[in-house]
């Protein structure tokens, strides 16, 4: 199995072989199913061609890319992924320099530099509403409005 190393990812070797040097979208194989949706690389042959050089094809072809809500996995919706909008607007921007969201993995999955902004609120307003119920009272926040932005720069590799 050249190029995926054992089904489990204990002998797959990041950035080696043509793996990365690949312009294909990650999610292609690293979408948690057994054959690609497409098939981009070798868009001749039809999925029935994978055993000529694929053999056998692995159970499945590289490590689901979860957490984003973007593979089968009924556990993978995204709801608490930190970074999930930085893959989506990787995925939806129109001038992206690389196939779906692929800048994303790499600036995270690699050892390539990555200048990353990000804008955080120092300020807020809290509207609150005190309730009275028959048995108690408590606080009920309405309304959370960030201000004040400063951005903050982070330089990964």
């Amino acid at each position: 199995m050249v190029g995926y190393g054992a089904v489990d990812g204990s002998q797959v070797e990041p950035g080696q072989e043509a793996h990365s040097a690949s312009t294909e979208e990650c999610m292609l194989c690293h979408n948690g199913r057994r054959i690609p949706e497409t098939n981009f690389t070798h868009y001749y042959l039809n999925v029935s061609s994978c055993l000529q050089c694929h053999n056998p094809v692995p159970a499945i072809l590289a490590a689901a890319a979860g957490g984003f809500g973007l593979t089968p996995d009924q556990y993978d919706t995204g709801a608490k992924a930190a970074h999930r909008s930085f893959v989506l607007e990787a995925i939806n921007v129109n001038d992206s320099l690389m196939a779906g969201a692929n800048e994303a993995c790499i600036a995270c999955h690699t050892r390539i530099q990555a200048n990353i902004w990000y804008n955080v609120s120092t300020e807020a307003k809290i509207t609150v509403n005190n309730v009275y119920t028959q048995s108690n009272s408590y606080w009920a926040v309405t309304e959370i409005t960030p201000s004040n932005y400063t951005t903050y720069k982070e330089v990964k590799g």
